[in-house]
């Protein structure tokens, strides 16, 4: 489906798309027709007895059926041809189905529409003339590629209508590895050249009656294939020299989104097909393409050596070495090369522009640590989403790795890397990666990361006044990605904002808050942590019932704003898993001055609640005529199955509730 599609495409597959292949098809002049469009009376059938709003409340669409017709050749390049029909049953599905669009690049895609129309609620058919097609360019950032996109706007299309267009499309996603031909196969070549991967989602955010995805590969490259989240009817016969396969299911219910759920294709019903033999494979494979990038010049063994001067350990030389790549080379990617998206660029490029995306930053950094003395090399990496167990592309992103003497790598990531203390971020824990090889290595996880690792830490002095005035100095500070986030919202923030930020979280605390000053730590020094210093008050924070004043405990008001725990959990049951992309948490510690004469007559009862998926403990407690106050909260895990949520969500609203709680003082004479 190309809207819905694109939908999830772009919500979900915002790093893959570097590196799966696009869909494409089956044509272009060659003797295979194009699938031919329903007779007029069989559309309004089909339409007529697909149902409606009262048989799907919560769908904006239906999908009556989706078929894509493909093949691939010896080569690994493939063509598809996609034939759909669609009824639109409210205004956001008219809206998402009122322009069809088709991303490509020119270098290594063609697409073309071959056919739409506009079946009206009356059973009038409009067909759609295929000259309105807008070859557009695509906003791009940081990645500048040429990437375009055809769109079809269907004008006049109403709730109740429905549409059928069948789409036709060739070539791969991020490679063009030869020279133009005539032959388009030959012109669009996969990156891993002779072999063949694509994954297809069978199921999507709105229901579909009818999905058929075939395909047809040479009897030399025989598929392996696997269904993932659900099962599928599945067929094959051979002619001649070549395989046909069929996968396809009915009545398939559409995936209801839940926030901060796991990526959409790791709980769709999907169908993943390879020809890739191994891992190990695909690691020789990047081996292969890979070291002819990390040659050096000059320039780069001068530098090289300046960096080292001054450095006594092999960390110490690791990090000059990586802080460089990181903070010195820009992302960006300006121009296309030969299998782009996938080769690094040349080091002695890379360093020479001072620019890059990913796999150039990483191609870099192992250059120069090759040029130190250390055994680096680049990895590919599938940040945020799952690699299913089928040897395949699955991965968009590229980092290093080091060999070290007892056999076992550590990695470092140059780009996650900028103004970061830590080599390898939090968010990276447990993602599938392959090491790019002489030997071939098998697909590994990348280590967990203790939530400690990743802390927000408020240190707050504080003073209560007798007319409940507030007065506060608060120290904040961080370790591992949170540090790395505090970091960047200075140093790229408009001069003029940076008071703005400082105000924003002074409001967290109590709306009224104002803020009276405020102080950073340097940005670029990465030998001492970061931390930021804010004074600030507000008039009647607390306020009298009698001989009492009451008020609440400062730095928890704040708990809620850091942590996305709170997103995930505002639901009573959820059926998805949840990602929180890391493990961290927060940590306050308060001391409460408060006036002569009172004594405390409450304070909060303390609350204690540890699970594996996360846990938060407060404490309270006195000491003359100051309150001490403390809470923590942890999650512990990356990725809470939908199994735990009961008691995240008990951890979160825990933690939640603890921003309520009164202190309770009362007057002594």
């Amino acid at each position: 489906m190309i809207m819905n599609r694109v939908k999830i495409h772009r919500l979900i597959f915002t790093l893959i798309s570097l590196s799966m292949l696009l869909l494409t098809g089956i044509g272009f002049g060659q003797e295979a027709k194009p699938r031919l469009r329903f007779a007029d009376q069989e559309v309004k059938r089909l339409i007529e007895s697909a149902g409606g709003l009262k048989k799907y409340p919560n769908a904006n669409a239906i999908i009556i059926t989706d078929h894509t017709d493909g093949k691939f050749v010896e080569s690994g390049a493939c063509r598809f041809i996609e034939h759909a029909l669609v009824k639109i049953l409210t205004d956001k599905g008219k809206e998402e189905y009122s322009a069809l669009k088709i991303e490509y690049n020119p270098l290594y895609n063609k697409v073309e529409f071959l056919h739409a129309r506009i079946i009206k609620k009356d059973g009038k058919i409009v067909d759609v003339p295929l000259d309105r097609v807008k070859d557009v360019p695509t906003a791009g950032w940081s990645i500048f590629w040429g990437d375009r996109e055809k769109v079809l706007t269907l004008a006049g299309l109403e709730v109740s209508d429905a549409i059928e267009y069948i789409t036709e499309k060739l070539g791969v996603k991020i490679a063009l590895l030869n020279e133009v031909e005539e032959d388009e196969f030959k012109r669009f070549i996969p990156p891993m050249k002779d072999q063949f991967y694509h994954a297809v989602l069978f199921q999507l955010t709105d229901p579909i009656l009818e999905k058929k995805f075939t395909l047809i590969g040479p009897k030399s490259k025989p598929i392996r294939y696997k269904v993932y989240n659900g099962e599928l009817k599945y067929r094959s016969h051979s002619k001649n020299d070549q395989i046909f396969y069929s996968w396809e299911a009915r009545n398939i219910p559409q995936i209801i989104t839940e926030p901060m759920m796991v990526p959409f294709d790791e709980v769709a019903t999907k169908l993943v097909v390879t020809t890739v033999p191994s891992w190990e494979y695909m690691s020789k494979w990047m081996y292969e393409v890979s070291e002819p990038s990390f040659e050096t010049d000059e320039a780069i063994k001068e530098k090289v050596a300046e960096l080292m001067e001054g450095c006594t350990t092999e960390q110490e030389k690791l990090e000059a070495l990586f802080h460089f790549v990181a903070d010195e080379i820009r992302y960006v990617g300006l121009s296309m090369g030969e299998g782009e998206g996938y080769t690094p660029h040349p080091a002695t490029r890379t360093f020479k522009e001072r620019g890059g995306v990913c796999k150039d930053k990483a191609g870099l950094l192992v250059a120069m640590l090759r040029e130190a003395g250390f055994p680096a090399y680049i990895v590919m990496i599938n940040v945020g989403h799952r690699v299913e167990d089928l040897p395949a592309n699955q991965f968009n992103h590229a980092i290093v790795a080091v060999h070290q003497p007892d056999g076992s790598f550590i990695y470092v990531d140059p780009t996650w890397g900028e103004k970061s203390r830590e080599l390898f971020s939090n968010y990276e824990q447990l993602q599938s990666t392959i090491i790019a090889t002489e030997e071939g290595e098998d697909l590994t996880l990348t280590p967990p990361r203790p939530p400690d690792e990743n802390l927000t830490r408020i240190t707050a002095k504080s003073k209560i006044e007798l007319d409940g005035k507030l007065t506060s100095e608060i120290e904040i500070g961080a370790n591992g990605a949170s540090e790395q986030e505090f970091r960047t919202m200075i140093k790229y923030a408009p001069k003029a904002k940076i008071r703005e930020r400082f105000v924003e979280i002074v409001r967290r605390i109590s709306p009224e808050a104002k803020l009276i000053d405020y102080s950073y730590s340097d940005v670029d020094d990465l030998s001492k942590a970061f931390v930021m210093n804010i004074s600030y008050e507000v008039e009647n924070y607390g306020f009298k019932a009698g001989d009492n004043l009451l008020f609440k405990i400062p730095a928890a008001n704040s708990i809620e704003q850091y942590y996305q725990i709170f997103s995930a959990t505002k639901l009573d049951k959820r059926k998805y898993d949840i990602s929180l992309w890391s493990t961290g948490g927060l940590l306050y510690e308060e001391r409460i001055t408060f006036p002569e004469h009172y004594e405390v007559r409450a304070l909060p009862d303390e609350v204690e609640v540890n699970y594996t998926v996360g846990s938060f403990k407060t404490q309270y407690g006195r000491d003359g005529n100051e309150i001490l106050c403390s809470g923590k909260l942890l999650y512990s895990q990356a990725i809470v199955e939908a199994k735990d949520y009961t008691k995240l969500k008990e951890v979160a609203d825990k933690a939640s509730k603890s921003k309520r709680f009164w202190i309770v003082l009362q007057k002594t004479g």
